[in-house]
């Protein structure tokens, strides 16, 4: 079998398998060489499980090291993954047809997406629409700030995939220099997600986000969510939203204010 050094980082595996374990508690390759070489190895589904794991990481040596212990099929599939990641349609386009691992094709348009492959995004998807991670590709590409890629892979989510989408967006869009097109781009498209959104982003106190999601949203965000929050926490973090409140009546009938993205 092979053997050699691998440095294990930052992977996440099932946990009923001791190579995942092995994996997920050191950055020493001995500990891995030694469960691979014990009298009963790990099965191919948990080695498949960490060699998907480190491909959606980006983990290029533990690739290395466990992609020798691989069915066929996966191996065609981590291929397909590679192409995907580095931007290669034509590889994409000559490694799909013979490529029939699902997790695989998952894992290649998760890797699209991140990257904002907009062509493989859409080569990938119609072998992948059966078989989506719970919109994993669509919050990639959302958190990059992708808003084709995100746009493009709208259509085959909906309800908390979309509300997670539109929440990494906007945080996308808090870092300077960072257009707010994705978060925009949701906004339009996915206008029932932008309540639920606001509402997590309060809960887990990232007052910069809601500020900014209200700005972006502007009247399209309900003025009776507004009224909701706790004053305190508006007039200290939320200078936009104290401006709209101020600008608006008891009744929330806007004045003769013209709010600003």
């Amino acid at each position: 079998m092979p053997s050699g050094p691998m440095c294990v980082m930052n992977l996440t595996f099932f946990d009923n398998d001791r190579l995942v374990e092995a994996v997920r508690q050191t950055r020493d390759a001995a500990a891995v060489e030694r469960r691979m070489a014990e009298p009963r190895p790990p099965s191919s589904g948990a080695i498949t499980a960490a060699v998907y794991a480190a491909a959606r990481c980006g983990n290029l040596p533990a690739l290395a090291f466990l992609t020798p212990w691989c069915e066929p099929d996966v191996r065609q599939a981590l291929a397909l993954w590679a192409a995907a990641e580095r931007g290669d349609l034509t590889a994409v386009r000559t490694l799909l047809p013979a490529t029939t691992d699902d997790n695989g094709l998952v894992v290649a348009l998760e890797a699209a997406a991140q990257r904002g492959h907009l062509a493989i995004v859409q080569t990938l998807l119609p072998r992948c629409i059966a078989h989506m991670n719970k919109g994993t590709a669509l919050t990639r590409a959302a958190r990059a700030g992708h808003a084709d890629v995100a746009e493009a892979l709208l259509p085959f989510h909906e309800g908390t995939a979309r509300m997670w989408a539109l929440h990494e967006a906007v945080e996308h869009s808090l870092c300077e220099g960072r257009e707010p097109t994705a978060a925009q781009r949701l906004i339009a498209l996915a206008p029932e997600a932008l309540v639920p959104a606001f509402w997590a982003m309060v809960e887990a106190h990232r007052w910069e986000a809601v500020d900014r999601l209200a700005s972006l949203a502007g009247e399209a965000l309900p003025f009776a969510a507004l009224t909701l929050l706790d004053p305190e926490h508006v007039a200290a973090h939320l200078p936009f939203i104290a401006g709209r409140l101020a600008g608006c009546d008891a009744d929330g009938q806007a004045r003769q204010v013209r709010l600003r993205l």
